[in-house]
């Protein structure tokens, strides 16, 4: 029975660990055509992975990094806001991105169980958290 609790323990703790990682549902802005994901507020724990890539847009309008790895929605630090016009990004403490734009910051890279559905492209999201100084 002993065997039996432990690894239920085990279970358990992996558990939780998971479920700390996952972000919180991202908001979500529009504007002419682009779709910007940002964190819905400010990290508990930094993810320490470099995110880096080009800054450019999916065929359905979502902000993604295209990396060495391929395409992936891009979820922007929290504060991020996207201009009016679709086109121009602003991340707190770094400024204005445009596409094309080389982005570079710590996160990492994971699945974003409430991205809107226009947003999957079957890889998992780059998680930008913080800009690197």
């Amino acid at each position: 029975m002993r065997s039996a609790s432990a690894l239920l323990l085990i279970v358990v703790a992996s558990g939780t660990t998971a479920c700390a990682a996952v972000p919180d549902a991202p908001r979500v802005h529009r504007a002419d055509g682009t779709i910007l994901l940002a964190a819905s507020n400010p990290p508990d724990a930094a993810m320490d992975a470099i995110v880096a890539g080009t800054l450019t847009r999916t065929e359905n309008g979502c902000l993604a990094l295209d990396d060495l790895d391929g395409l992936h929605v891009l979820e922007f630090p929290y504060g991020t806001t996207l201009a009016d016009d679709g086109e121009t990004v602003e991340v707190p403490g770094l400024g204005p991105l445009r596409i094309g734009d080389a982005v570079e910051g710590g996160g990492g890279y994971l699945d974003v169980a409430d991205a809107p559905d226009e947003c999957r492209t079957g890889n998992d999201f780059a998680i930008w958290q913080t800009v690197l100084e």
